[in-house]
């Protein structure tokens, strides 16, 4: 081999080096791409019962741990909502699809521990706010009931009432992040007569400029239809 002839070697060679270095720093400092989990269970999975309605009365269950990515830079808050898919995606959405919804979660909170809300439970992060359309117990006092925080899955509460377990429905979940890029938000006029759950979905799906979720099945029956 010539000297001209392995120089433009040495060069070509150097070139490609330079060219996969410039690469292997771009994929480094690429953010990684917006996503929820939890350590409970995969997405697609069937939702463990601990989280759901099963064995226990109409509400029962708590929420699943939740990790999530940071979402774009714009993100200045964060709105979950968790909801029965195989009914909010009926036309017109069936509102009892719509379980449980969370806002105004803080921009550099990228997770919730299990068992989110609630007097017995950790408290939510700082600033947010929770909603469930569906009413608590009763108190022991009479008092009107207040919404659950989190109501886990619960579709076979036709099972429930007749006794009968092949009666039982399988429904599809999805925990659904909404990455927000506001810091006063323009939420939707509550109707104390309707699941303002539904209307919120619609809100942070219109204003997200980034969302993620997390799927599963159940077929959770509570011991007991719902009260009243």
């Amino acid at each position: 081999m010539s000297l001209k002839a392995g120089a433009i070697w040495v060069a070509i060679l150097s070139l490609s080096m330079i060219e996969m270095g410039c690469s292997s720093d771009n994929e480094s400092t690429t953010p990684a791409a917006f996503a929820l989990t939890s350590p409970s269970f995969k997405s697609g999975d069937k939702i463990p019962d601990k989280f759901t309605c099963e064995g226990l009365p109409f509400g029962g269950g708590i929420s699943p741990a939740l990790n999530w990515t940071p979402g774009p830079a714009a993100t200045k808050s964060y709105a979950l909502i968790l909801k029965d898919t195989s009914l909010s995606t009926k036309s017109p959405p069936d509102p009892h699809g719509f379980h449980w919804i969370m806002w105004s979660i803080p921009a550099g909170t990228h997770s919730l521990p299990e068992a989110m809300g609630g007097d017995q439970h950790p408290a939510s992060p700082a600033g947010s706010e929770q909603y469930s359309g569906y009413p608590g117990p009763r108190a022991t006092d009479g008092t009107d009931p207040q919404p659950y925080q989190y109501l886990g899955p619960c579709p076979s509460v036709g099972a429930a009432i007749s006794g009968n377990d092949a009666d039982r429905s399988n429904d599809n979940y999805a925990f659904v992040l909404y990455a927000v890029d506001k810091d006063v938000l323009d939420l939707p006029t509550q109707d104390p007569m309707a699941n303002w759950a539904q209307p919120l979905d619609e809100y942070f799906d219109s204003i997200a400029i980034a969302q993620t979720e997390l799927t599963g099945t159940s077929n959770a029956k509570p011991t007991a239809p719902p009260p009243g």
